[in-house]
């Protein structure tokens, strides 16, 4: 049995707070509080919330949409090994978007979020298997990639494993029909 000191519990606790209500704010859609929310622990130098209004910036939620905000604050979070802020930095790079697309900086920082076992990072790596743009193109490795990312619920996972066997690309032709069974799954978690 694990047993928690009750700091670890505290802090626990004011995760949970804080994540249930962001959820609320983004739920009804309550920007301009979301913004001030997240801002109010960006001050305090929090790194989930420095990600978070990265994320506020790069959707553009209440504010006006700014790559360059939101590539400052991913960077911030990157360079203290966050995870999601990683996967995010390996986004904007590998589709360019408020920098000059750049295939290796976009995969570099997927590898790092991948190793830390972000979901995201781990299927975007599967994705840059298909491309054939920046690694040689092998759908078993990509495919490998997009069942890691499954175990780890990454709903568009799902649905990559379902186009691989629907097409056949990693796996036996034959097992195509499989592919049906994912896309409906990913199918489910969005409705």
């Amino acid at each position: 049995n694990i047993v928690y000191t009750s700091d670890f519990q505290a802090t626990i606790d004011k995760i949970i707070i804080k994540l249930t209500e962001l959820k609320k704010l983004l739920d009804n859609e309550k920007y301009d509080e979301l913004y001030q929310y997240v801002n109010e622990y960006v001050l305090q130098d929090d790194t989930d919330a420095i990600h978070e209004l990265g994320k506020i910036y790069d959707d553009g939620l209440g504010v006006e949409m700014n790559y360059d905000k939101a590539l400052h604050y991913y960077r911030i979070g990157a360079e203290r090994n966050h995870a999601p802020s990683q996967a995010s930095l390996g986004y904007l790079y590998s589709n360019g978007l408020g920098v000059k697309q750049d295939l290796l900086e976009g995969f570099y920082y997927y590898l790092l979020a991948s190793k830390q076992n972000d979901p995201k990072a781990i299927n975007n790596l599967g994705v840059f298997f298909c491309w054939d743009k920046f690694v040689k193109k092998d759908y078993k490795r990509a495919l490998e990639y997009f069942e890691k990312a499954a175990s780890l619920n990454h709903p568009v996972a799902y649905k990559n494993i379902g186009d691989c066997y629907m097409n056949g690309q990693g796996v036996e032709k034959i097992q195509a029909r499989h592919g049906k069974k994912y896309s409906e799954r990913f199918c489910r978690r969005y409705s």
